[in-house]
């Protein structure tokens, strides 16, 4: 085999490595993929010609097919759908690697690497605000557990931390078309490593901050009836459970998660279904047991409401004082395609308490960071959010409501519903508590939680990160483009 035959299968090698690794590069997923997969599939597109691009379409659409299936493996999505969607955000990929090779050949020198992490960055950003998905799948979030690194979401939201992980492919394929020869790469590698250094040390810094105040302990519950199959009943056939059957579901609830020295309890999302006739009893019932225990309360709802044959299921939420005032009732801002409820407002509902500032939303709001900013515009301490999650989401879902009380300085508690992982963390990230649900008898999650706000420079400028690579990669293109041909 003489070397262009050779050059000709590492070439395919490479995407073909790329393409395995993509299929655990996001989601639950193995986080080295995440740095490793973009990568090879770079490598691959900086030395093709022609038409051996065209290769790169097939293998980012199986792959990403492959990686989305099992996620999506909720019965309200058929299948033939799963592999649609899947392809789908596998061709995206295609866009930052073409702007990258448009690009880069035009750009000396280490700042050439630039370009593939801010085009992936942008495409990124652009998804989140067009998307009804918003910042699911983003490759930033493959780095939960990371502490140091996390931290960078403080300051430049998740798309900061979505640009180390792509601008350690463009590094490594730039050190790679320079023959691995270190005195051509000595200056990048060491501007490269230097503000890594200063990313992770930085981290460091903020995780050694240490809260002394107060602590408060709060009772988060999964445990209820069989809340995916009342839904249906609920959207199909505009039935719900009697009164008196979510009456001693609630009781129930109480009786197992309003202990002693418990000042916060909440419950999953959707946790009630009920009828509008049935909803102010079941509130007045759940106040005068707020006022009996002295609780901050938690009440999660479907209200269904009738409107001929359509029925719509209300997703809600009613936050009770301890002295039985209703503080706040939420309705979801963001909602799944599969469900009915409505709320225009998009804003986090923030109230006072006797420990605190409290926020909430539900479950899928989390994946919007431009909604829960407002929490930390307004120094919210302590985010609650009442979450259902399907197993094909778990533990990821969870991991991703992490970075908001990162970026925003408040700590977490997150119930997850049966068949997830209830979560809660401290303003840096830190896990307090988790619970897989799916192994816990009583689907209870007890634990102290801090009441603070820490105050993040993302709060205050929000997005601006993503808005200076879109600029910058705007400005880049308009340069070099009318003078630069694509194929060769």
């Amino acid at each position: 085999m003489d070397k262009i035959q050779r050059d000709s299968v590492w070439q395919y090698a490479w995407l073909f490595i790329g393409g395995i690794l993509m299929i655990f590069y996001n989601g639950n997923a193995v986080s080295i993929a995440a740095w490793l997969a973009p990568l090879f599939v770079l490598r691959f597109t900086r030395i093709s010609r022609g038409r051996e691009l065209l290769f790169v379409l097939p293998v980012l659409a199986i792959s990403h097919a492959l990686l989305l299936y099992d996620p999506f493996s909720n019965a309200a999505i058929p299948p033939v759908f799963r592999i649609i969607f899947g392809m789908v955000c596998g061709l995206l990929i295609v866009l930052p690697l073409f702007v990258d090779r448009l690009l880069t050949r035009k750009v000396n020198g280490f700042s050439s690497t630039l370009i593939f992490p801010a085009a992936w960055v942008s495409m990124e950003y652009i998804v989140s605000r067009v998307s009804p998905l918003s910042t699911f799948g983003m490759i930033g979030y493959t780095q939960y557990g990371n502490l140091p690194l996390m931290q960078v979401v403080s300051i430049t939201g998740i798309w900061g931390l979505s640009f180390l992980v792509i601008w350690f492919s463009s590094v490594i394929n730039w050190v790679w078309e320079q023959e691995f020869r270190f005195e051509l790469v000595k200056k990048g590698l060491a501007v490269y490593v230097a503000v890594n250094l200063v990313i992770i040390f930085y981290g460091e810094f903020r995780l050694n901050k240490h809260h002394t105040g107060k602590m408060i302990r709060v009772a988060a519950s999964s445990s209820s009836y069989d809340v995916i199959g009342r839904f249906r009943e609920a959207i199909k056939n505009g039935t719900c459970p009697p009164l008196n059957v979510n009456i001693r579901t609630f009781d129930d609830f109480i009786a197992k998660a309003a202990l002693s020295g418990n000042r916060i309890v909440f419950w999953e999302e959707y946790a009630l279904i009920t009828s509008e006739a049935d909803e102010e009893q079941i509130i007045e019932h759940a106040r005068i047991k707020a006022m009996e225990k002295r609780i901050l309360l938690g009440l999660p709802m479907g209200v269904l409401k009738n409107r001929g044959s359509k029925h719509l299921l209300e997703n809600q939420v009613v936050w009770i004082s301890p002295d039985g005032q209703i503080l706040t009732k939420y309705r979801k801002s963001f909602t799944a395609p599969w469900e009915t409820s409505s709320n225009l407002n998009k804003e986090v509902s923030i109230f006072q308490t006797g420990f605190g500032k409290v926020g909430t939303v539900i479950c899928f709001d989390m994946d919007f960071p431009s909604l829960i900013r407002q929490a930390g515009k307004n120094h919210v301490e302590l985010m609650l959010v009442p979450s259902h999650d399907w197993s094909g989401i778990a533990p990821f879902h969870s991991h991703m409501a992490v970075f908001r009380a990162v970026e925003n300085g408040f700590s977490l508690v997150r119930p997850a519903g049966e068949s997830g992982v209830s979560i809660s963390s401290d303003p840096y990230g830190r896990v307090l508590s988790c619970l897989d649900n799916l192994y816990s008898e009583d689907k209870i999650m007890m634990v102290d939680v801090p009441i603070h706000n820490v105050k993040t420079i993302y709060s205050t400028i929000g997005d601006l990160f993503a808005w200076l690579t879109i600029a910058g990669l705007v400005m880049v293109s308009f340069l070099l483009l009318p003078r630069h041909r694509f194929i060769k």
